[in-house]
């Protein structure tokens, strides 16, 4: 079984991670990695829940779950750290919700904030003409028909 981080965490909200970290590596068969992630995660909800009256994961409605989410981007999380934590919620709930342990589900439509994602640099127009001129001359050097027409494929492409 894995042992979760010694972090102080309420009893009510204690009592479940133990069974749902060995749910995790029995049956998602996930690795070490993520589900130290995972518990680290839901050690941190329970922490941050507990200093708001939560005792039970009943309690836990689809509210708290984003004001948790907003403290850690307020605490200066970055937008994967945010990302995995509101996965391993879902994770938790839907866990909790599927063997009994809670009436309903309050990570269902819990969503993350997506990755910051950029576009990847361009060529300057000075790099495009280089890159069609060696292209071209692939083509005029080419010595058969085969080799001619992958130079042709590969200026048609580009």
């Amino acid at each position: 079984m894995d042992s979760l981080p010694p972090e102080p965490v309420a009893t009510g909200l204690a009592r479940d991670l133990d069974a749902w970290a060995d749910h995790l590596r029995l049956g998602r068969n996930l690795s070490e990695h993520t589900r130290r992630a995972y518990a680290g995660d839901l050690v941190d909800l329970a922490t941050w829940a507990a200093t708001r009256g939560v005792s039970a994961w009943g309690q836990v409605d689809h509210r708290l779950l984003r004001a948790w989410l907003a403290d850690l981007h307020r605490r200066g999380a970055e937008r994967t750290t945010m990302a995995r934590r509101a996965t391993a919620a879902r994770v938790f709930f839907a866990w909790a919700h599927a063997d009994g342990r809670i009436a309903a589900d309050p990570g269902i439509a819990l969503q993350a904030p997506r990755a910051s994602r950029t576009l990847p640099p361009t060529l300057d127009r000075g790099a495009v003409e280089g890159l069609f001129e060696h292209l071209e001359a692939r083509v005029a050097a080419a010595e058969d028909d085969a080799e001619r027409a992958l130079a042709r494929r590969d200026l048609a492409i580009i």
